[in-house]
């Protein structure tokens, strides 16, 4: 994924933008434009092999479970899973707190993590950060995302922009659990989910 429509909304959005808005679009774009330019140095290389819900291994007498939950970090998330040992290797799809949500799909997101909780397992291993052997943290990342839809479709609903509902996003509930005690939400994220709302988004 190239994220051409990334940048490319990014220097629409900064046309209409002054000041602080401006600074921080601004930032973004040269963010995407620097992630751009390193995904032209990388060789893809397709797969061979596809799955659909999910796929068993079997490799030195160990049972590998490759698990499709459902789209969350992105589109594609894959958990694996080894039933013998009772570990979940989840990505970026369950991590300690909150993931980053700029190119993801947050509205799905909590059902994924209700899938997640299906398997049997007794360690998180996540894409990034410490393992998680405290399984409640799922469902205080599974609330947040579900609270955060929720919040987002409120807001964009009351004809608030992105950049205004980002700031006045109240997810403060959630200040025992995961730390959120400001309001205010990611902008990328807010962008991404009015984007996926009005179909401009995949």
């Amino acid at each position: 994924v190239r994220f051409d429509n990334t940048v490319a909304n990014l220097e629409e959005r900064i046309t209409n933008a002054s000041g602080s808005e401006r600074a921080e679009l601004q930032t973004q774009l040269e963010f995407w434009q620097a992630h751009v330019r390193a995904q032209d140095e990388i060789d893809f290389i397709p797969p061979t092999v596809s799955m659909s819900d999910v796929m068993t291994l079997f490799r030195g007498g160990r049972e590998i479970q490759i698990h499709f939950l459902g789209r969350a970090h992105t589109g594609g998330d894959l958990a694996v899973f080894l039933p013998q040992e009772r570990i979940v290797f989840t990505g970026d799809m369950m991590l300690g707190g909150i993931s980053y949500l700029g190119d993801g799909y947050v509205a799905e997101w909590a059902d994924t993590l209700q899938g997640l909780k299906q398997l049997d397992f007794d360690l998180i291993l996540p894409g990034h950060g410490p393992s998680i052997a405290d399984l409640n943290r799922i469902d205080y990342v599974q609330t947040y995302y579900a609270d955060l839809t929720e919040e987002i479709r409120r807001l964009k609903s009351a004809g608030y922009s992105a950049e205004e509902a980002a700031a006045r996003a109240d997810l403060r509930q959630h200040a025992d659990t995961l730390g959120v005690d400001q309001l205010g939400a990611n902008l990328q994220a807010v962008q991404r989910m009015y984007d996926l709302i009005d179909g401009i988004a995949e």
